[in-house]
């Protein structure tokens, strides 16, 4: 019951970072994107542990199951970034692939520490 409870606050926790995020911050800090990106993917990590738990999947699968996830939403989200033209730099460009892989790294990072948060010895479902 635990990771639900992890899952929706890492959630709300992204979803009112966001916003400021929206209104300036984003362009005022260089280092908020990385903040994001990195609360983002512990927000989907732990939704990907919490339907893992809901299936049953084994602590060694979910670790696979929640950073596959992680980066599925993550490249989603950098498409969705191109498709509404959100991303920081003109897509094509040096300064675009490195703002986008470090975009997906961090979303990896995020992620694993959820799985490792979801699959530590004393399970949080």
């Amino acid at each position: 019951m635990r990771i639900y409870l992890f899952a929706l606050i890492a959630a709300l926790a992204t979803v009112f970072s966001h916003y400021p995020g929206l209104r300036g911050l984003y362009m005022e800090y260089w280092w908020y994107d990385i903040f994001m990106h990195m609360l983002g993917g512990l927000a989907i990590g732990f939704a990907w542990a919490a339907l893992a738990t809901l299936f049953g999947i084994s602590s060694r699968r979910m670790w696979a199951y929640i950073i596959f996830g992680t980066l599925a939403v993550g490249v989603a989200w950098e498409v969705f970034e191109i498709y509404f033209r959100l991303t920081g730099y003109p897509v094509g460009t040096p300064l675009y692939y490195n703002d986008t892989a470090l975009d997906v790294i961090n979303d990896i990072i995020g992620g694993s520490v959820a799985a490792y948060i979801a699959t530590r010895k004393n399970r949080l479902s």
